[in-house]
């Protein structure tokens, strides 16, 4: 797995002309993303901080969803030292990536032949499935919520829509509201819902008024899963 330390290691091999194999765990898209930050600074979409200049959407290859400047992972985490500490973070990183001979994704072809198109020295070999994983899973930020298996083996085969917004996705209250709780509402199917505690300011007092009573005969929220 990429990280810091790994990006150490890979330097060291490179001195010392070793061949290196790096495993990138993300989707490829996001490693193309990465990779086109160098040019996006050039282009002035952004700046060195990794601030975008103005709102506009970005595709680096034709058969690529396109990307909102304003919705960059680091520019979405508060501003300040947080973000420059995590642009910082992922550029070095990307950059450590480079240096190895090849690169081995939890992905296929057939979802993103355009992003594979951007990292030729990628060797596609998933996607991964959480249910091939042996034993327990370390790692975790907050403490997992058991209690949804028990509710989940309660539903029908294949029913439950799943919502998660990742690690340290932050949204305001309007878009919780509007988007989530009451999408999930007018949904009409039983969902699972992790509700991060830091999802929003004041997540657990920012759903609907009414809405955990009227969802709760169909909807689960758990705060981490």
């Amino acid at each position: 797995m990429v990280d810091g330390g790994v990006g150490f290691a890979l330097e060291v091999a490179e001195k010392m002309k070793i061949k290196k194999a790096a495993f990138w765990p993300a989707g490829v898209a996001t490693l193309a993303f990465f990779y086109n930050i160098l040019k996006m600074i050039d282009d002035g979409i952004i700046d060195s901080n990794g601030t975008p200049f103005k709102k506009r959407m970005i595709q680096f290859a034709p058969n690529m969803s396109e990307i909102n400047s304003t919705n960059f992972i680091w520019a979405n985490i508060g501003g300040g030292v947080a973000q420059n500490i995590l642009f910082d973070y992922l550029w070095k990183t990307t950059e450590a990536v480079k240096v190895a001979d090849t690169l081995i994704g939890n992905s296929t072809y057939g979802f993103e032949p355009g992003a594979f198109n951007l990292v030729p020295n990628m060797l596609p070999i998933g996607p991964l499935l959480a249910s091939n994983r042996q034993g327990n899973s370390t790692g975790y930020f907050w403490q997992e919520d058991s209690a949804c298996l028990e509710w989940l083996d309660q539903q029908q085969p294949n029913s439950v829509i799943y919502v998660a917004f990742g690690s340290f996705t932050v949204i305001d209250k309007i878009q919780f509201q509007e988007l989530l709780a009451l999408g999930l509402e007018l949904s009409n199917k039983p969902f699972l819902w992790v509700v991060r505690p830091d999802i929003t300011d004041g997540a657990n007092e920012a759903f609907p008024d009414g809405f955990e009573e009227r969802v709760a005969n169909r909807g689960k929220m758990v705060g981490w899963a």
